[in-house]
């Protein structure tokens, strides 16, 4: 188990299975031409109002393990979705609850170059 957190949610390769699974209203795919640049830009953004406890490719061993693995429950997912090749970031709030919200960042643009 994990406490509550928000998750930021990237994927390492370019896969149209993946978006296309994502919404009905997928209409769109980047990609982040500077990963380092773009994620400190989104810890800057949040940093006033959570904590970031780092970003890591996913795991994906099933979903139960041994915690003495030391990966953090974040890091799971099942084998099955393994093509997706997830990088997760994860920022948490201490002691309270996440609530959706719409942060604007406009230098991310900059960073990105739309594929689809």
């Amino acid at each position: 188990t994990s406490p509550d957190c928000w998750i930021y949610c990237t994927s390492t390769v370019g896969d149209q299975q993946v978006g296309a699974n994502l919404s009905s209203n997928y209409d769109a795919c980047v990609r982040i031409d500077d990963p380092h640049a773009f994620m400190a830009a989104i810890w800057r953004a949040f940093m006033p109002l959570v904590f970031c406890m780092g970003w890591w490719q996913c795991q994906y061993v099933g979903r139960v393990i041994h915690y003495n693995d030391r990966t953090h429950p974040v890091q799971i997912k099942e084998d099955f979705f393994s093509h997706q090749k997830e990088v997760r970031a994860v920022f948490f709030k201490p002691k309270a609850k996440p609530k959706p919200f719409v942060i604007k960042i406009p230098q991310l643009k900059n960073l990105v170059t739309r594929i689809k």
